[in-house]
């Protein structure tokens, strides 16, 4: 998933699904890891063409950010996810926000 997350042009239509499964792979592992998914998540929540891929990705690259231990920027990418969320995602990211801001 990481190489095709790479190789694949930012704005493909399977650009955000790769990202998003390198970044699940890489939430399970090492720093290296999620150093790449940071990169392949980025440029995804940006060019990314459904809205639904975008939040997605940067939701992910919240939570690298977060197990990279850089705190403030999960949690300033977070915040300004909330204004998008409801149900359960609204759920899920508030209690995202609560523990990063806890963790602070």
């Amino acid at each position: 998933w990481q190489r095709a997350a790479r190789a694949l042009p930012a704005g493909h239509p399977w650009q955000a699904p790769a990202a998003v499964r390198t970044a699940h792979c890489a939430l399970e592992g090492g720093t290296a890891e999620l150093v790449v998914a940071e990169a392949v998540l980025a440029v995804a929540a940006q060019s990314a063409s459904e809205l639904d891929d975008r939040l997605r990705c940067r939701f992910l690259l919240a939570q690298v950010l977060a197990r990279l231990d850089r705190l403030d920027e999960a949690l300033s990418l977070a915040q300004t996810l909330r204004s998008r969320a409801d149900g359960e995602r609204a759920e899920r990211l508030d209690r995202f926000i609560a523990s990063l801001q806890s963790a602070q």
